[in-house]
């Protein structure tokens, strides 16, 4: 069995200068999950880069989600999920991605609704439950990002869970 440990980070920030005065605030957190399957931690980690057409989806399933690694293609089941992090790589205006959970949809992240939330070029999704995870199951499970924009676009994906395996 391999150790695990996941870095979670999230920055923002600004900065303001002119002649006479400065200011800048950020809001800098990480929160490190080390090897296990309780509060604050974590066994598995699952990152991936696709690239969609205009009007194409890419479905993420949490109890079958793709692991390509040295060119083999295993899947992981995850338990819990415990972050999620979704990155639009597009670099021009108009190449919109939405991320949503439906049929099966993973609803807990979205309290308990749909989501379509639209994330904008070079816009970020996140969603962090470090401590309980996210339950999965067989109706709780589901996201879709589909590129709602005018041109094919690349997003990056990292999700971070519990698979008890």
């Amino acid at each position: 069995m391999a150790n695990t440990t996941s870095t979670l980070t999230s920055k923002i920030g600004y900065q303001i200068r002119d002649t006479n005065a400065s200011e800048s605030s950020f809001i800098n957190t990480t929160k490190i999950l080390y090897s296990g399957i309780g509060s604050g931690q974590a066994d598995y980690g699952v990152y991936n880069q696709v690239d969609l057409g205009v009007g194409e989806k890419v479905y993420l399933d949490m109890q079958a989600l793709p692991k390509p690694l040295f060119d083999l293609n295993p899947t992981v089941n995850f338990q819990k999920v415990k972050a999620i992090g979704i990155y639009n790589e597009a670099t021009q205006t108009g190449t919109d991605v939405l991320v949503r959970a439906t049929g099966n949809g993973l609803t807990e992240i979205f309290n308990g609704g749909s989501g379509n939330v639209r994330v904008k070029a070079y816009g970020v999704f996140q969603y962090w439950d470090v401590i309980s995870g996210v339950d999965v199951d067989g109706s709780n499970k589901d996201l879709s990002i589909t590129n709602a924009g005018t041109s094919g676009c690349t997003i990056s994906y990292s999700i971070i869970g519990v698979t008890g395996a």
